[in-house]
This record gives structure tokens, C-alpha cells and sequence, in this order.
């Protein structure tokens, strides 16, 4: 059993874990949740999850073991990949959201 886990620019974390994914819109609320939910149900291992208009926190911990295990830390960094993905950054053929204009801006990247 582990003891802190990072992910998106958190840290150092309490056990249960809290993550947190900053957000600028309500729609980017709904997306980071959904994503969030998405990838716990695929892993089969399931977060305690909080939001509101602004941000997200996930809440990680192994419930059989009382703490914080691999299981977390593998989540976190998929969860951590994926919500974090900069298509146009890439240099793919994606161009990814415009990041100019703040009308399509829906969460606050790391950098």
C-alpha cells in the first residue's frame, strides 16, 4: 500500500487520495466527470467523485486494502494522460481546441 499520489499538479495527497482538475465551465465539469467515469468503469475500480462549476475531485482508494495501492496510481496516471491530452500540441493532424479563443476553453491545462 502507497502513501501520496500525484496527478494533476497535485503534490502531495491524503489518503483517501484527492485529485482535483480545474475547470472553466460547467461543460468542462461534465466533461472531466464523464471521462473520469468512463475510464473507472473500463479499469473496474471505481472513484468517489465531487464537482461543481469550477473543478473536480476524485477521490482514490483501494476500499479492500484501506488506502492507497497500484490499483490508484495507475488510474490516477491514465485519468492524469488523459484529461491532460493536448492534441495540438502534438504535432498529430488534430488540431485541438483552439487555445486563442476563451469561448471554446473548458479546463485549465498544467501547461
Amino acid at each position: 500500500m502507497r502513501e501520496e499520489l500525484t496527478i494533476l499538479g497535485v503534490e502531495e495527497l491524503r489518503t483517501p487520495a484527492d485529485v482535483d482538475a480545474a475547470v472553466t465551465t460547467a461543460k468542462g465539469t461534465l466533461m472531466v466527470v464523464n471521462t473520469v467515469g468512463h475510464l473507472a468503469e473500463a479499469a473496474w475500480h471505481h472513484p468517489d467523485i465531487t464537482a461543481s462549476y469550477a473543478w473536480v475531485e476524485v477521490r482514490l482508494m483501494n476500499h479492500a486494502a484501506k488506502g492507497i495501492t497500484d490499483k490508484d496510481f495507475e488510474l490516477a496516471r491514465k485519468i492524469e494522460d488523459v484529461i491532460q491530452w493536448q492534441p495540438g500540441k502534438a504535432g498529430g493532424a488534430l488540431e485541438g481546441t483552439p487555445a486563442t479563443d476563451q469561448r471554446f476553453a473548458y479546463i485549465k491545462y498544467d501547461s
